[in-house]
């Protein structure tokens, strides 16, 4: 038999309250119900519950005393991907104290708000009440996660990754190949020519990690003879082709480290399209982290268990406790963007505010240029990267503020003969941009220049010698080989081995030909994939409501007025001074929804926090928990810090502690400590999803 589908939730519920600890079941009962009387049934009791939130009136309270935290957890439990206590505590551990997050957790079990159901993998889901399901759906909105915030007035800065800085930050490089030192810090002939290229705009920091970004894009690399870094011309021109966009999300991605080609990709469209995202709007950067978390757990191919353990451990450079991609990663990526200028960050108070910057607006290619006698050539903005990296082959950077200025001489002209461009070549590019004629004496230059280098010329590979009157035998069943006819019966082949090179020639009937030493053959670039723009940075980004429909529960003045009449009623109540403040403790807890849970008789006293000298009363807390097993919080006396997880044992005035799970070291730690350094042990309402989770680990 089908049943429908909210009936199968319900069910669900069911099973998972009446398989809850007997400490949680019969407290919860005890403050729905009242008192349990034997004997008793726990489906029995389970449904009375479930005809309990099956009233209006009820369902209508519960929502009602929801605050901001509340609807914050619940919004994450809907939207996050199959959500259990431990990825909650990854998505609030920036936004939410570690203690302040469990305790609002058992706040909603105990408010009968969430639930949690034990999967085969181990895991335990929580879940929304499916009778609170309906009355929740219009406060459940991504906005209450991700909303923007006011506009700020962000400080100006002029110093701003752009094609026109690439472009001449790398025609630099490719003229300079002993820029950095081995450690990536720039040399100071390097921060000096720098400096006058970009005037007061120079910061050493800011191309220092362009400089890192560059390299682990492999857009400059190392030379295999320690003479210094070269530009791989062909892997940036496949990388110039990419939008603007892509660019910066590569440059991110790659300023955090040395990653897998599959890591950097996912990495930098992880940033694309969160920046995309956030358009020009403000965000503090925790909301960002947010937004980050929602996008990985949406697409698996993003978490980090699809990175390998050991490239997170390179890329960070850190031990194997410390390799987590998540928040820690983010912040390199954004802390990267900020020194590019690909963001603007603003500091106040506790929060950093971040927007994202117009440069990541995306432009159509208008640039021109123009060049003077003297080979001087002044490059307006509107270029794009694409556009630049032909230009930049023979031209020798000068200055760069609002345009940039090149300079033309015969050492550039001839390194760009180097890279096999031709003097045809440079001529129709400058035509290409130029409003005006080329200049007549640069004209003649360059042919002087072709001529000078077309002279003389240094090879080096495999060369074939033959008799000259076998040369057509070389020339036409050898073609594909042949790079250049050097004379009559030399060839310069381009053989990738010596064993290629070798069947070849004995093909040719030439088998008395030796050995001869091998000439590598460049492998051809891998691209940059194109990362998508139009797509969205959620699947369930069309549920993004406007604010004022989120959050909206009871207002302050109209649930605090209810409190203070449940107050008011256990004033006129016959109870005994332990009861009634059981009693007012509930309502402070805002689980007691109506009158008619001040039951006198439902009510357990037991001693929930102690501190200063009072030891015996910390020793009653600490056994107290250690029975329950309860969460509690611990402030030491001589490092004031402040420790929270669940107490196992009290031995000889100490107690050994097990420390909640740290999202970031993924890790549950073991304490020993004396109560007399206890300086305040306050118990927080337990969440089941949290001894599970502690179980699990110990």
């Amino acid at each position: 038999m089908n049943l429908d589908a909210k009936v199968q939730k319900i069910i669900q519920w069911r099973e998972s309250f009446c398989t809850l600890p007997d400490k949680f079941f019969f407290e919860l009962v005890r403050i729905y119900l009242g008192e349990v009387k034997t004997p008793y049934n726990k489906q029995k009791l389970a449904e009375e519950i479930g005809a309990f939130l099956r009233k209006k009136e009820t369902r209508d309270s519960i929502v009602k005393f929801l605050d901001g935290t509340d609807i914050k957890i619940l919004t994450a439990i809907k939207f996050l991907n199959e959500p259990d206590i431990e990825k909650l505590e990854k998505f609030f551990s920036s936004s939410i104290q570690q203690g302040d997050f469990y305790s609002a957790v058992a706040s909603l079990e105990e408010r009968l708000l969430i639930f949690s159901v034990h999967v085969k993998n181990e895991k335990n889901l929580i879940k929304i009440n499916p009778y609170l399901e309906d009355d929740l759906s219009g406060l459940l909105n991504l906005q209450n996660l991700i909303s923007p915030e006011n506009e700020k007035k962000f400080p100006e800065r002029r110093l701003k990754i752009s094609s026109d800085l690439l472009a001449v930050f790398i025609c630099y490089i490719s003229s300079h190949p002993d820029i950095c030192k081995n450690n990536g810090e720039l040399k100071k002939k390097a921060s000096s020519d720098l400096a006058e290229i970009f005037q007061e705009n120079f910061n050493k920091e800011f191309f220092e990690t362009l400089f890192k970004a560059l390299k682990n894009l492999h857009l400059v690399q190392e030379d295999s003879e320690g003479k210094g870094f070269f530009v791989d011309w062909q892997r940036l021109e496949l990388f110039s082709n990419l939008t603007f966009g892509n660019q910066v999300a590569y440059i991110c991605a790659a300023c955090t480290g040395s990653f897998s080609r599959s890591m950097i990709l996912s990495s930098a469209e992880i940033f694309f399209k969160t920046l995309s995202f956030l358009k020009q709007e403000v965000y503090t950067r925790q909301k960002i982290i947010q937004i980050v978390f929602l996008l990985k757990d949406k697409n698996s191919r993003y978490s980090e268990n699809s990175f390998s353990r050991f490239s997170r451990i390179v890329a960070f450079g850190s031990s194997a406790e410390n390799s987590s991609v998540d928040s820690k990663f983010l912040d390199a990526m954004l802390d990267c963007a900020i020194e590019l200028g690909i963001v603007d960050s603003l500091s106040e108070g506790e929060n950093e505010f971040i927007r994202v910057n117009q440069i990541f607006e995306e432009n159509k290619s208008q640039g021109s240029l123009s060049i003077d006698a003297g080979f001087s050539v002044i490059v307006l903005p509107g270029f794009l990267l694409s556009d630049l990296v032909p230009l930049i082959k023979f031209l020798c950077p000068k200055k760069c503020d609002t345009a940039a200025v090149f300079e033309i001489t015969r050492q550039s002209v001839l390194k760009a003969f180097d890279f096999d461009m031709t003097k045809d070549q440079i001529s129709s590019i400058l035509k290409k941009y130029s409003h005006y004629e080329i200049p007549q004496n640069l004209l003649v230059s360059l042919d002087e220049w072709a001529d000078s280098y077309n002279s003389a010329a240094l090879y080096k590979g495999y060369v074939l010698k033959i008799r000259p009157e076998n040369s057509i035998v070389i020339e036409k069943k050898l073609s594909s080989y042949i790079i250049e006819i050097l004379s009559p019966g030399i060839f310069l082949m381009n053989f990738s081995s010596d064993e290629q090179a070798k069947n070849c020639i004995e093909r040719l009937g030439l088998d008395f030909v030796g050995n001869v030493k091998s000439a590598k053959k460049t492998a051809p670039a891998l691209g940059f994939p194109e990362i998508d723009s139009d797509s969205k940075i959620l699947a369930c980004s069309s549920e993004i409501l406007p604010i004022e429909n989120s959050m909206i529960s009871g207002s302050k003045k109209e649930v605090s007025k209810i409190l203070e009449d449940l107050k008011n009623q256990l004033e006129n109540i016959s109870a005994s001074a332990e009861q009634k403040e059981g009693l007012e403790e509930r309502i402070k807890r805002r689980v007691v929804l109506s009158s008619a849970q001040l039951r006198p008789e439902s009510v357990k006293f037991e001693l929930t926090e102690a501190s200063g000298m009072n030891f015996t009363g910390k020793l009653r807390v600490l056994e107290s928990a250690v029975q329950n097993e309860d969460l509690v919080e611990i402030e030491m006396s001589t490092t004031k810090e402040i420790l929270i997880g669940v107490p196992r044992a009290v031995v000889k005035n100490q107690i050994l502690f097990l420390v909640c799970k740290n999202p970031e070291t993924n890790s549950v730690e073991e304490y020993e400590i004396s109560i007399a350094l206890i300086s305040k042990v306050k118990k927080i309402r337990s969440s089941a999803s949290f001894l599970n989770l502690v179980a699990k680990e110990s």
